[in-house]
């Protein structure tokens, strides 16, 4: 598929791709115009790239607001989206599965196969907001930034945590 190897982005509200030796453009994810609450799309494209997670963004300008806690995969060979999960932060990929937060004061960070399965948890990064989640390219550790809101309102730590030992 030439999807694989060509650039993919988002332009606010929809994700795209150009394939540059025939110039062809695709619209891969289209975002319902009538949605005036979804200001932009925030994707990551799997490492093999025949997955892309996303989710809507936006500061709620419809009447009344409206909120998508959805995290979204789109299957590049079938062209299908599906709702992975809800009330979660998408945070990136750890090799072919996706790495989410759930939305609650336990910060506990997942991760999830692409099509919905194989839920699994990774490890409960304590209190505080966590920032950022980056893993390494090989999936064995994860680098985390965590906010101490309540004892120091404008510090932050990072930390790595290595997943084969603990």
């Amino acid at each position: 598929l030439k999807i694989l190897c060509s650039p993919i982005f988002s332009s606010f509200l929809s994700i795209e791709t150009i394939s540059v030796s025939d110039k062809r453009h695709d619209i891969l994810v289209k975002t319902d115009p009538n949605n005036k609450d979804v200001s932009h799309i925030t994707l990551k494209v799997s490492p093999d790239r025949k997955w892309i997670s996303y989710y809507y963004s936006g500061y709620g300008e419809g009447n009344p607001p409206q909120v998508d806690n959805n995290t979204y995969s789109f299957d590049v060979t079938s062209r299908v989206s599906k709702v992975v999960f809800n009330s979660g932060y998408f945070r990136g990929w750890r090799g072919n599965k996706i790495v989410y937060q759930l939305r609650s004061d336990d910060n506990d960070i997942w991760e999830i196969s692409p099509d919905g399965s194989d839920k699994k948890l990774l490890l409960n990064v304590g209190e505080g907001e966590l920032l950022e989640l980056v893993a390494s390219p090989d999936g064995n550790k994860l680098l985390y930034q965590i906010r101490d809101y309540k004892n120091k309102p404008f510090s932050a730590r990072l930390y790595l945590y290595d997943l084969s030992t603990g």
